[in-house]
């Protein structure tokens, strides 16, 4: 998984106390299974995120329902809240300038790609016929 990906997916499901297989599971989920990371990639983008001071992370008093370990939970910091408001605001703005790019139908791009290709046909005969050429000298 990309570091880049993981970061933009991981800093927005911090927002309140989260241990790591939850993580996980809700970064699978809300990339509808596009992003598949696991312990060898969440821990350490965890640890990153938190060597960076935008995230916070503590171990329960506790084992989780007095079985196993304690869990270890992460949560944003204020420089982490700040992070994730700087990613909403490039995604808003990569996504308003590809909502005010024209809308064109598929038959109009089927069209231009037939044209295009077209062309290039014509370019490469010609191409060929001038090779082909006697030349003047």
């Amino acid at each position: 998984m990309r570091e880049v990906t993981l970061r933009a997916a991981l800093l927005p499901l911090l927002g309140r106390p989260s241990f790591g297989r939850e993580l996980t599971r809700e970064v699978r989920r809300r990339s509808g299974g596009r992003l598949q990371g696991g312990p060898g990639s969440i821990y350490p983008a965890l640890r990153k995120l938190e060597a960076e001071g935008l995230v916070r992370s503590w171990t329960a008093a506790r084992p989780h329902r007095g079985r196993g370990r304690p869990r270890r939970y992460y949560e944003l910091t204020a420089l982490g809240f700040r992070e994730v408001h700087h990613l909403q605001e490039v995604v808003r703005a990569a996504v308003a300038d590809a909502v005010s790019l024209p809308a064109v139908s598929s038959a109009v791009m089927e069209e231009r790609v037939l044209r295009a290709r077209d062309l290039s046909e014509a370019a490469r005969r010609l191409r060929v016929a001038m090779i082909d050429a006697p030349s003047e000298a």
